[in-house]
């Protein structure tokens, strides 16, 4: 007789117990598959029913929420039982079987991701009804819009850092987050390169990750810039996802359209969806009023705009705020503190960015831009005009206009024919700004609010002075009341170690760090913007680079430095930028025209006649400029001493100095800027060098004439608390 080894009894025996499991499973599903669980999840007490949503025009069946009980609404403009599921995410709606159902999902858990947006936001329906694609009319095809927007492609942020850090000579855009096309098909930007084959990411299979999202082949550098993008910047995009904290936010049209909470995860009713991993919306929800919160998920590094627009100021590691003895907890990522300084005024009103920014601020108009500022269409005039030219409006004449349709997925009060809306300075429609007999109203998309705005045009003061208007100073260069200057930013890289590779979603083989010398928030510097203008410049970055090896000492290929060029400068650099602090309170003249700060010659003390300002120094990195100050632009001749990313950006050139120097000795007395006096400022430059002039200042200062007002002025107590007089 055969004998079998004990072994092998014990290898049938589980053979056997598998078989018996399976059956016993298979059985058990049969009676309680998984829809009969989930529904007994959400409700134990009810009966299990399949739970269908038909849709004959489309030959729609979608059973998803026999499933996703409880599962919100997407919305008023994707109503469920007029849209489905499987419209939006794929997928086999038929299938009460899980594996089935979810088979062929697009984008996952997202279907506005980037990759398959075209398939989704884009499609168009069975029926031949155009969704967010799929047409003509550039404003109606967001899915082709928005994936060549900045907020998508990221360039211009890519090419300032190429520039600064030698890894191209032109401020033309070359590179994007993903590889992305013009309208036209005559350009394409490239996929960010990798710095070196031994930083390239691997799969979880061991493959190298060597093309984009989109399948495009990503090519070699050899150049640091695109290493610190792909593990610092790459964060912050379209293509890319936060999943927790003050940051979390989706990507694709998500990102906005979806409000998250800082875990990640979803909170709403559907039980099926509360256990799984982040990144999900908070609610199955869409929103296109879409509030100062959502915003702030992604604008709360770099120019912090949405920070400085409520007020807040992210804290130095050491100093203010304190609570109880200790730090106050961290309200961003990164364990960032806040201080609390004076919002916008916009925002102090209740409006939201979105109530000025046009949804081609934001989304693009299909154009591949270099630089926000190109793509960006808003301007302070558009609303409240300049002292020679008042807003413009168009007439709405046809009920499916743009400024119409537009408005309905909004909360603000519907456009109809025969209202006039406001015109940007590229002709693009403010919808929410209304002409109204005779007064411009501007209604919140968010909250529907009716704001009455004030326009300018036409009054008397600073506004008509020759060299203040809206042609050669921008309305923010008095009107920001205060500005975050990042001093000194040290980047560390060493070889040794993982990094994760925010593009590449994968960790790579060497290791970013990043500090900072200060802080500040005081009255920023002022210089030449690229449009020729006056406007606030803040420092962006002034990198000091250190590569190190692994014992932490300079490598030879990198040492300590600050990188040089032709087309910037240096990579000490200060940048033009719109802080968004706006306050009706603005600097007084003695600010502008006598602080050195102000001026960007940097803080210190001195005579303008008497040579350079008096400035502490500081220890020079190999290659750093003999005259680096962060704070000075320039010297008090005029010389430039940062670099800018910024094309045709500069500082005040001497004869502009000259200019502006030249008012100081004048605003001792004549400080109201309605003084007659800046009417004709050459006239009274000749009158004041007159005798009687002199014996006027002599007679002022040893204070035997009181000081005059002009007729028609503001009164005495008028001026002094005049928002224009108060210093910020």
């Amino acid at each position: 007789m055969t004998r079998f080894p004990v072994g092998r009894y014990a290898q049938i025996a589980i053979l056997l117990g598998t078989l018996l499991f399976l059956l016993v499973w298979a059985s058990y599903r049969e009676t309680r598959p998984d829809w009969v669980r989930y529904r007994a999840l959400s409700d134990p007490a009810s009966q299990p029913k399949v739970v269908e949503i038909r849709i004959p025009r489309w030959s729609v069946v979608d059973r998803c929420p026999t499933c996703h009980q409880g599962i919100e609404d997407p919305g008023s403009s994707h109503p469920s039982e007029a849209f489905g599921c499987t419209i939006c995410h794929g997928g086999q709606g038929r299938f009460l079987d899980k594996d089935l159902a979810h088979a062929g999902l697009l984008g996952g858990s997202n279907p506005s991701r980037l990759d398959v947006v075209d398939q989704t936001c884009g499609r168009t329906a069975p029926d031949g009804t155009a969704c967010h694609g799929s047409s003509t009319e550039l404003p109606r095809n967001q899915a082709f819009r928005v994936p060549r927007s900045l907020m998508a492609t990221m360039t211009g942020v890519i090419t300032s850092l190429r520039v600064t850090w030698n890894a191209q000579d032109t401020f033309e855009p070359l590179f994007a987050s993903q590889t992305v096309g013009s309208a036209d098909g005559l350009r394409t930007l490239f996929p960010v390169p990798f710095m070196s084959l031994k930083q390239v990411p691997k799969a979880r299979d061991g493959r190298p990750l060597l093309t984009d999202r989109l399948g495009h082949p990503i090519s070699i550098s050899g150049k640091w810039a695109d290493d610190q993008w792909r593990k610092f910047c790459a964060r912050c995009h379209l293509w890319s996802t936060r999943e927790s904290g003050p940051s979390t936010h989706l990507e694709g049209c998500a990102a906005c359209h979806v409000k998250t909470s800082k875990d990640g995860r979803y909170h709403g009713k559907d039980v099926t969806l509360r256990d799984l991993p982040p990144v999900r919306g908070e609610r199955h929800e869409l929103t296109a009023a879409i509030e100062v919160d959502q915003c702030f998920r992604c604008h709360n590094r770099s120019s912090r705009i949405a920070l400085n627009y409520q007020g807040w100021m992210e804290s130095d590691g050491y100093g203010t705020p304190f609570r109880h003895g200790g730090f106050a907890p961290s309200p961003l990522s990164g364990e960032r503190g806040i201080m609390h300084l004076a919002p916008d005024v916009h925002f102090e009103k209740g409006m939201h960015c979105i109530d000025c920014h046009t949804a081609v601020d934001t989304m693009g108009d299909g154009n591949l831009y270099g630089r926000m500022r190109d793509q960006v269409e808003i301007s302070c005039p558009d609303c409240h005009g300049s002292a020679d030219a008042e807003p413009r409006f168009q007439r709405i004449e046809h009920a499916e206009d743009y400024p119409v349709w537009a408005s309905r997925s909004l909360r603000m009060p519907p456009n109809e024919p025969g209202h006039q809306v406001a015109l940007t300075r590229r002709n693009g429609v403010l919808i929410n700004v209304r002409k109204e007999k005779n007064e411009v109203a501007l209604y919140s998309k968010v909250s529907g609010k009716r704001h009455l705005i004030r326009v300018i045009t036409g009054e008397p003061g600073i506004h008509r002075i020759q060299g203040h208007g809206s042609s050669s100073m921008e309305c923010y260069a008095c009107h920001t009341r205060w500005a975050p200057q990042c001093y000194g930013c040290h980047d560390y890289y060493r070889p040794e170690g993982l990094h994760y590779d925010a593009q590449a979603r994968a960790p790579s083989p060497g290791r970013w760090r990043e500090t900072r010398d200060y802080y500040r928030f005081e009255t920023p510097a002022l210089g030449r913007n690229s449009r020729g203008r006056v406007a606030p410049f803040v420092p962006g970055c002034q990198v000091l680079f250190d590569a190190l090896d692994g014992q932490g000492n300079p490598s030879p290929e990198g040492g300590r430095r600050v990188f040089h060029g032709k087309l910037y400068g240096h990579g000490i650099v200060s940048t033009p930028t719109f802080p968004h602090t706006v306050r009706r309170e603005t600097a007084s003249c003695v600010d502008c025209h006598t602080n050195p700060k102000r001026l960007g010659l940097g803080n210190g003390i001195g005579r303008r006649d008497r040579g350079n300002f008096e400035r502490l120094g500081r220890p020079q990195a190999e290659g750093a400029p003999k005259e680096y100050v962060p704070e000075g632009l320039a010297d008090s001749e005029g010389r430039p001493l940062q670099g800018t990313s910024h094309a045709g950006a500069r500082p005040f050139t001497r004869e502009e100095l000259d200019r502006i120097f030249r008012v100081a000795a004048c605003v001792v007395c004549h400080q109201s800027a309605r003084d007659p006096i800046y009417e004709n400022f050459d006239e009274s430059l000749r009158q004041a060098s007159k005798p009687e002039h002199a014996r006027l200042e002599a007679a002022y200062f040893k204070d035997e004439v009181p000081m005059k007002f002009p007729a028609g002025d503001l009164s005495e107590a008028e001026w002094e608390s005049h928002p224009t007089m108060s210093n910020p």
